[in-house]
C-alpha cells in the first residue's frame, strides 16, 4: 500500500494531517491544517481511514472553499477539532488535553491550574490563533503588579506555565506554528541572604546544659542521642 500523506504517529495512535491547499481555501490561511486522530495501533486500518478523511476533507473544500459546515473532525476524547487556519482552541481547552497526555503530580497541576485562572483573566482565553505577543507582554506586566501581592518568582512561575501550555500546544499538538510567546522571560533576584549568628546569640546558644556539661536534653521532641551527635558536630566546626 502506497504511503499516506500525513500519517504519524502521536502516543501509540495514528494520526492524519491534512493540509488544504490555498487554492480551494482562498479567502482563509494559506496554510489550513487539520489533524484528525485515526483511533487505531494498525498501520493498514490507519491507512484505510486516513485515505476516507483525506478525501472527505479535500471534496469539502473544493465544493465549498471554506471551513464552512466542514465534515465532523471532532477529537472524541478531548472535545474539540484540532484546526489551523479557519479555527484553534483555546488555551483553556488544552490543559485538559496537556494534564492526561502523561503522569503528573498533584501539585504541578494546580500550580499550571492557578497560572491558567490568570491568563484567562487577563487576556480572556482568545483562539490560539488570535493570541499575540503583545498579550504575553502584557501578561507578564500585569503579573508584577503590586495588588496581586506575589513575588517576581511567584510571577515568574505563573508565566512559565502557561508558556509551557502554549509550547505544548505548539511542539506537541501542532495547534500553531510556534508559541508566541517563545523567548518571553521575567528575571528576578534572590535578595535574602542569610545574616551570621551575632556573638550574643552564640553564647545562648553554647550556653545550653548538653555544651556545658554533656546532658542530654529530656524532652521526647529533642532528639535524644541525635542532639549529641549535634553537639559533637557543632563542637568541631
Amino acid at each position: 500500500m502506497a504511503k499516506l500523506p500525513g500519517l504519524f504517529k502521536r502516543d501509540g495512535i495514528y494520526q492524519l494531517r491534512v493540509i488544504v491547499p490555498k487554492h480551494l481555501c482562498p479567502l482563509y490561511s494559506p496554510k489550513t491544517k487539520l489533524i484528525q486522530s485515526l483511533g487505531t495501533t494498525d498501520r493498514r486500518e490507519a491507512a484505510i481511514r486516513g485515505s476516507l478523511h483525506r478525501a472527505k476533507v479535500l471534496g469539502h473544500f473544493a465544493q465549498n472553499g471554506s471551513p464552512q459546515d466542514l465534515p465532523k473532525l471532532e477529537h472524541t476524547q478531548f472535545g474539540f477539532a484540532v484546526t489551523a487556519g479557519a479555527h484553534t482552541p483555546r488555551l483553556s481547552e488544552v490543559f485538559e488535553r496537556w494534564r492526561l497526555s502523561k503522569a503528573r503530580s498533584v501539585d504541578s497541576v494546580n500550580a499550571c491550574k492557578r497560572a491558567l485562572a490568570l491568563y484567562k483573566g487577563h487576556t480572556r482565553d482568545p483562539q490560539l490563533s488570535a493570541l499575540t505577543r503583545e498579550q504575553g507582554d502584557s501578561f507578564r506586566t500585569w503579573l508584577q503588579q503590586p495588588e496581586h501581592g506575589t513575588t517576581l518568582k511567584t510571577a515568574r512561575d505563573h508565566l512559565t506555565w502557561v508558556k509551557s501550555l502554549l509550547k505544548y500546544a505548539s511542539l506537541d499538538l501542532e495547534l500553531v506554528d510556534r508559541s508566541p510567546w517563545e523567548g518571553l522571560d521575567l528575571a528576578f533576584s534572590t535578595t535574602f541572604k542569610r545574616r551570621p549568628w551575632t556573638q550574643v546569640e552564640l553564647s545562648a546558644f553554647f550556653g545550653q546544659r548538653i555544651f556545658t556539661h554533656g546532658e542530654l536534653p529530656k524532652s521526647k521532641k529533642a532528639g535524644g542521642l541525635a542532639a549529641a551527635t549535634a553537639e559533637t558536630t557543632a563542637r568541631r566546626t
